[in-house]
């Protein structure tokens, strides 16, 4: 007679919320989920957009924003290591900072000018809307 041991359960990683939308100055927090695996690991942050931002505080997998910018937009992400530093996980999340009523992060398609398309996609900023909006404004009163 034999029996049959298996290792741990793989770990598997998810940053609850994954997409949070909130306006300037709302406090944040993003959590770093994180099942099997083995019973030490190690949970770091990171950011699509270079360094996390310098009021980031990191504790117990929680990433936490006291009150966010409209700089803080932009993917984060969660990566689970052994002690050793092998990756076994990570998980991303999305945050969008609204600007007064426009998000400050939009693909936006314009097929307004002169009845051609211009596709435009990138983040924009709250300026950059408002110019793209003045500049619809201006062409339907010229129409």
């Amino acid at each position: 007679m034999y029996s049959v041991v298996t290792g741990p359960e793989p770990a598997r990683a998810r940053v609850i919320p994954d997409y949070l939308e909130v306006s300037v100055g709302d406090m944040v927090e993003f959590r770093c989920d994180v099942t099997g695996g083995p019973p030490r690991t190690r949970i770091e942050w990171s950011r699509d957009v270079g360094d996390l931002p310098i009021n980031a505080v990191m504790r117990d997998g929680v990433l936490r924003f006291q009150a966010t910018s409209d700089d803080q937009q932009g993917r984060y992400e969660c990566h689970v290591s052994t002690e050793t530093g092998q990756t076994l996980a990570s998980a991303t999340s999305t945050l969008v900072i609204r600007v007064g009523m426009y998000s400050a992060i939009i693909i936006i398609i314009i097929t307004f000018i002169s009845g051609n398309k211009a596709h435009i996609t990138k983040k924009t900023t709250h300026s950059e809307i408002k110019k793209i909006k003045d500049t619809h404004n201006d062409i339907k009163h010229k129409r």
